[in-house]
């Protein structure tokens, strides 16, 4: 066969192509609207806020909605928004650092002055997450044992002042704030701010407390009365840092739960301890928080690094991770050149799209997680947003590919059909709030859709089913 041939079989090829996408979209187009009608006329959505699109990327044609420009909650969807603005300004290898200074002077093998860890907001300091990542307690040890340390004559010194009180936000709801969904993100993150507590009830009191990994400072207040019902409720107190056990608990019954840990610096000042003890070399002060205010006599001994971004991002749009985009959100207003606050860090993510030529008057953001129940966004808003990420690259990887597949996430019906493997997805969900927001297909974005639901009847189960048959039947119906 000659090169003509085979060039021109190669161009009748590609046409062919070209001409078999664009009729699946054509085909795509025609019955999304049908589709979405049908779901929305569902009895259990008759009062029901449904803010539904289908987007067309390739002419960012709305094919399909309902209440479009309708601000509904967002719940976890908002991550997206949070996420996807911290790529535009930080960069996909933006790494958050964490320096570890000497302080004082060496004489031999002691150190006649503190080991000083000074947080920059990294939220992924000894997460179970990022195992791969170097250990920063076995960085400082590594770092003393290099210097010829043996004896540190000061203490473990935690300079947590960078993100200033609340670390949560005032729009998150108090019984929120105690579990491990809801805890702060701070200066100095680590272990994943999660720690479990354990104990006994009998009669109306906590017997054989036990919090793990240790967190020195940390009290445990029972407020629970007697009573035969399993109902507690937990609490966490700021001011003076502690678990508040309430409610009514099962007597002679053991509970363990893992929650918030309010003083993350504690346990990484008392892990590094710790790790230096075990090797033989003495801590003699005791830990404590301080503020940076040390110029001279310090030697650099770590300079810790977090993932990259897209790391970071990959992992907390998969687990949907409250505090991990808490940080994100800081980390943003701190490139903006301000502080790193929650008021702060919304302004700029506003301004991004606004500069990005978003229509930003559907947003109403009050955190960068998604668990402030005062959160809105229209499925205009995040059309628009999905179809402008669909446009960038970072180092060669689309927002697609950092979101999970559906699979199982958005119910049982589309869990048993081939789509699910083939939608990228972020879901959010609270009480009477179920939303998905994605793309289509997940490997080559050619559609982006959001399907947000506030209030709603029946069971989250059959909602969640019958977004998944909604999806079906736009992009891959059953013959």
């Amino acid at each position: 066969m000659t090169k003509i041939k085979l060039f021109l079989l190669a161009i009748v090829a590609i046409a062919s192509m070209n001409v078999n996408a664009g009729t699946q979209a054509d085909s795509i187009a025609a019955r999304a609207q049908a589709a979405v009608n049908k779901f929305v006329s569902n009895p259990n959505l008759r009062h029901s806020q449904a803010s539904v699109m289908v987007m067309r990327l390739d002419s960012a044609q709305i094919v399909a909605s309902n209440m479009l420009d309708v601000s509904v909650v967002t719940a976890s969807t908002m991550k997206t928004i949070t996420s996807s603005a911290a790529l535009e300004t930080l960069g996909a290898n933006f790494r958050f650092t964490t320096p570890v200074f000497a302080v004082g002077e060496l004489n031999g093998t002691t150190l006649a002055g503190d080991i000083v860890i000074v947080g920059e907001g990294d939220p992924t300091l000894g997460s179970r997450h990022f195992t791969e990542n170097p250990n920063i307690t076995e960085e400082i040890l590594n770092a003393v044992k290099a210097m010829g340390i043996k004896k540190i004559e000061g203490k473990i010194l935690v300079d947590d002042s960078l993100i200033p009180y609340p670390d949560y936000s005032i729009q998150w709801e108090v019984g929120d704030l105690a579990w491990s969904y809801g805890m702060g993100v701070h200066a100095l993150n680590f272990s994943d701010n999660k720690l479990n507590l354990s104990f006994t009830a009998r009669n109306g009191e906590i017997e054989n407390a036990c919090i793990t990994p240790t967190v020195p400072g940390l009290d445990v207040v029972n407020k629970l009365t007697p009573g035969n019902d399993d109902n507690i409720d937990m609490l966490l107190e700021s001011a003076h840092p502690a678990l508040v056990v309430a409610g009514t608990a099962r007597d002679n019954e053991k509970y363990n739960f893992n929650l918030a840990n309010p003083m993350p610096w504690a346990m990484l000042a008392d892990s590094v301890r710790r790790v230096l003890i075990a090797a033989d070399i003495n801590v003699k002060g005791k830990d404590n928080a301080v503020k940076e205010d040390f110029a001279n006599n310090r030697i650099l001994l770590v300079q810790h690094k977090s993932p990259s971004l897209n790391i970071i991002i990959k992992s907390l749009l998969d687990r949907s991770d409250n505090m991990f985009t808490e940080a994100l959100l800081r980390a943003i207003a701190r490139n903006n050149g301000k502080v790193p606050t929650i008021e702060n860090g919304v302004a700029a993510v506003r301004k991004i799209w606004m500069d990005r030529g978003l229509d930003v008057s559907a947003l109403f953001q009050n955190d960068g997680s998604g668990l402030a129940r005062t959160n809105r966004a229209s499925a205009h808003f995040f059309a628009d947003m999905l179809n402008y990420m669909a446009q960038r690259r970072y180092n060669g990887m689309k927002l697609a590919d950092l979101m999970p597949l559906a699979n199982a996430r958005i119910g049982k019906t589309l869990a048993a059909a081939p789509l699910c493997k083939r939608l990228a997805v972020k879901s959010g969900s609270m009480n009477q709030v179920q939303t998905f927001v994605g793309y289509y297909p997940a490997d080559n974005p050619q559609w982006a859709w959001a399907i947000l639901v506030n209030t709603f009847n029946g069971t989250r189960a059959d909602l969640k089913d019958n977004m998944g048959q909604l999806l079906i039947n736009v992009f891959e119906p059953q013959k």
